[in-house]
C-alpha cells in the first residue's frame, strides 16, 4: 500500500513579559496554529485489485502559556492548548489485509476480516495545566501540578460482528465477488454464495473513537543534599523524585457496524493511576554514580474484559538502573 501525507501550517505568537499584576510580573506567550492535512492512499485488494481513498481535514489549534511571579521564589504557571496528532499511516491503507470466508455449503457464519480506515481522524484533544514551584534553595525545586486532557477523538482498532454489508463497501464487495465468480469452482462457488447471501462477518479495523478525559496531579522534587557531613562526600549528593496520580474515563467502541455502535466505559489504555520515579546521585571532582527507581500501578491493556481471562497488566514491579 501508499499513504501520501501532505500537510501544510500557518502559525503566529507573541511573547511578553513584565506585565505587572498586583506588584508582580506575568510573562508568557498566546499563539495560533492552522494545520491543513490532505491524505491520499492506494492499496491493493486480496484478489490484486487496486482501491483508492481520499480525505482531509483541518485543525486551528491556539494555546497559551502564563508565569506569575508570587514572589522571588515561587511561581504559578498556567498553560491550555487544543492539540491533535495523526494516526499511524499504517491504519490509513484502503486495502483488505486478511479475509477468511467459510466454504462450506450452507455455512452463514465465521467469515472474518481486517482492513485499513482511510477516513480515520486524528487525536483531537484540549488540555489544561495549573502548577505551583518552589524554589526553596539553590538547584531545588518542589512542584505541584494539576492537569486534565479531554479528548474528543481517538483511533481505536475495534473487533466487530455484523453482517458483510456493514464492513466491506461496494466496490470492495464487488471486487471480492468478482474474484470468486472469475474462478469458479465448488468451493468458490460456496464463497460467492456466502458474500451474496449478506451473511455474518467479524472484522478488524480501526474506528474514530470518541475519546475520554485524564486528569491527575504530579509532585516534583529536586535538591542537592548540602548537609550531608564532608566526610561522607559533602553536598555531592542529591535527590530527584516525582509522583503522578491519573483518574481516566476512555469512552471505548466495543463493536461497530454501518448503521450502530456500542459503547462502554473503562480506564483509559495504558494508563497507571499511580505512577513514581526516584533518583539519587553522587556527583564529586572524581567520580559519580546515580541509582534510579520506577514503578507503576498495573493498566488496563484490554477493553472489554473478556470472560474467563485476566486482561489488566502489571508494571508495578520496580525497575532499578545504576
Amino acid at each position: 500500500f501508499t499513504v501520501s501525507e501532505h500537510s501544510k501550517a500557518y502559525y503566529g505568537q507573541v511573547d511578553f513579559k513584565d506585565l505587572m499584576i498586583f506588584g508582580n510580573p506575568l510573562r508568557g506567550n498566546v499563539g495560533a496554529r492552522f494545520v491543513t492535512t490532505d491524505i491520499y492512499s492506494k492499496a491493493h485488494a486480496l484478489q490484486g485489485d487496486i482501491l483508492t481513498a481520499t480525505s482531509s481535514y483541518n485543525d486551528f489549534l491556539p494555546s497559551a502559556n502564563l508565569v506569575y511571579n508570587l514572589t522571588d521564589d515561587m511561581l504559578l504557571r498556567i498553560s491550555g492548548a487544543k492539540v491533535m496528532a495523526r494516526p499511524s499511516l499504517l491504519y490509513l491503507a484502503p486495502s483488505i489485509t486478511a479475509m477468511s470466508i467459510p466454504s462450506g455449503s450452507g455455512a452463514t457464519t465465521g467469515a472474518t476480516m481486517a482492513s485499513g480506515n482511510p477516513n480515520l481522524k486524528p487525536y483531537r484533544a484540549k488540555t489544561f495545566d495549573m502548577g505551583y514551584e518552589w524554589y526553596f534553595d539553590k538547584g531545588a525545586v518542589l512542584a505541584v501540578t494539576g492537569f486534565v486532557k479531554w479528548v474528543s477523538s481517538n483511533p481505536q482498532v475495534v473487533v466487530s460482528s455484523g453482517s458483510i454489508s456493514d464492513f466491506l463497501t461496494t466496490d470492495q464487495l464487488s471486487s471480492v465477488e468478482s474474484y470468486y465468480a472469475a474462478n469458479s469452482s465448488a468451493t468458490n462457488d460456496n464463497i460467492l454464495l456466502y458474500l451474496q447471501g449478506n451473511n455474518a462477518m467479524t472484522a478488524t479495523r480501526a474506528e474514530n473513537g470518541p475519546g475520554g478525559v485524564l486528569e491527575g496531579i504530579e509532585i516534583t522534587y529536586q535538591q542537592h543534599l548540602d548537609f550531608v557531613p564532608a566526610w561522607f562526600g559533602g553536598d555531592g549528593f542529591g535527590v530527584n523524585a516525582n509522583y503522578t496520580k491519573i483518574h481516566s474515563v476512555q469512552h471505548y467502541i466495543i463493536n461497530s457496524t454501518a448503521t450502530t455502535k456500542t459503547m462502554a466505559d473503562g480506564p483509559w489504555n495504558g494508563a497507571s493511576p499511580d505512577a513514581w520515579n526516584l533518583t539519587l546521585y553522587y556527583d564529586g571532582s572524581n567520580w559519580s554514580t546515580r541509582v534510579s527507581s520506577a514503578c507503576r500501578s498495573g493498566e488496563l491493556y484490554g477493553f472489554p474484559v473478556a470472560g474467563g481471562s485476566d486482561v489488566r497488566g502489571y508494571g508495578n514491579s520496580a525497575l532499578v538502573n545504576d
